[in-house]
């Protein structure tokens, strides 16, 4: 599946030679032309990252660099006509990942679209001894194949392996993995956990045990508990 770009440019020339060009290099773009239409589009669809013009009608560029990248994690790439410093530098202290004076090679900034998607996929995945977690599609893959794990199972690996090495008390967990505000039966940590071993095989020997504290990811552990 194509990556889904977001076009917000209010040159209707400039728009249509963006999209134009994205498509031409595999990307599926959507265009919008004013600040509160890319924010509809945003709050409407999935995208894979913005290009986004600073200088469009209300709210300007800032303002909606500044709101994509205080509710999500999709990179943000300023497209600017502007030649001072620091619009760049307000648009890169705002969230934005990059920034494209104008005016621009088209293979140019196809290009620096391509590597911020690769860092994106490369940064959702998570490697744990022979495990790759993706964060994104939710999957658990060890080297024999996928592994089918529960949506809390998913959470609970993911919230683990993300703090390798650091031990989270059962209290945390209750409150990250069940939002229960870490109130609850420890047991129902401890009951996750043991299923969750038993479906990752020998890579369950990554989840230890600190009695009486709670648990952590330990790569390369060979010992499901420890003492205090």
């Amino acid at each position: 599946m194509s990556a889904r770009i977001l076009v917000v440019e209010d040159d209707d020339s400039l728009r249509e030679t963006l999209c134009l060009g994205l498509r031409r290099t595999g990307f599926s773009p959507r265009a919008a032309a004013t600040g509160q239409s890319a924010l509809d589009a945003f709050e409407q669809e999935d995208f894979d990252l913005v290009l986004l013009d600073l200088m469009i009608p209300a709210p300007d560029g800032y303002e909606v660099c500044r709101t994509i990248t205080a509710s999500s994690d999709v990179p943000v790439i300023v497209l600017t006509a502007r030649t001072a410093a620091t619009d760049a530098i307000r648009a890169l202290e705002l969230g934005a990942l990059d920034y494209v004076r104008k005016p621009f090679d088209m293979g140019e900034l196809s290009a620096r679209v391509h590597r911020l998607l690769q860092r994106r996929k490369a940064e959702r995945i998570v490697h744990l001894d022979d495990l790759q977690i993706d964060l994104e599609g939710h999957t658990v893959r060890h080297r024999d194949g996928s592994i089918k794990v529960t949506p809390t199972e998913f959470r609970l690996l993911t919230e683990l392996a993300l703090h390798p090495d650091r031990v989270l008390g059962h209290a945390t967990l209750l409150r990250r993995v069940w939002d229960l505000d870490g109130v609850g039966d420890a047991n129902l940590v401890a009951t996750t956990v043991k299923r969750l071993r038993k479906k990752l095989g020998s890579a369950g020997d990554s989840i230890v045990s600190v009695r009486g504290v709670g648990y952590k990811c330990s790569s390369g552990s060979k010992n499901k508990s420890e003492m205090n």
